[in-house]
């Protein structure tokens, strides 16, 4: 089965047109436009339908110690797996990993077993790109 579709708009300009009728800055060169929010309106010839509409909303403090606090919103029910990396690409913990209904969500990760340094959060949402966050741990 094959699905013709036109990427109408993405980021936080989703489904709100321009004056000029385009729907925002989606510059797929710019990374800034896909680091927080992972979205995208495709339009097919039935109907429009929003995927994998995910924004992280803070995480914090950072630098940390021992306790990072994760919040992040889903615009839909979605598949999702929260894990945590050290600077070698090892996971640490997995945080957490199933459905979740759309709406805004919190999680602490302690990490007072682990020693200073960079971890990596990876949010990955259904089939997409993951989407990753840097912390530093400092005791």
């Amino acid at each position: 089965m094959t699905l013709k579709f036109t990427i109408l708009g993405c980021g936080s300009s989703m489904g709100v047109p321009r004056p000029d009728g385009s729907f925002g800055n989606c510059d797929p060169k710019n990374i800034k436009n896909y680091r927080t929010r992972c979205s995208a309106l495709i339009k097919t010839t039935d109907e429009n339908i929003l995927i994998d509409d995910f924004k992280i909303l803070s995480v914090y403090p950072n630098p940390f110690n021992p306790i990072a606090n994760i919040e992040y919103s889903i615009g839909q029910e979605s598949n999702l797996s929260i894990n945590i990396y050290d600077i070698n690409g090892r996971e640490i913990e997995k945080l957490f990993e199933g459905y979740k209904d759309s709406g805004s969500y919190s999680l602490s990760w302690n990490a007072s077993e682990q020693a200073t340094g960079v971890y990596f959060i990876k949010f990955k949402v259904n089939n997409t790109s993951p989407i990753v966050h840097r912390l530093v741990l400092i005791k």
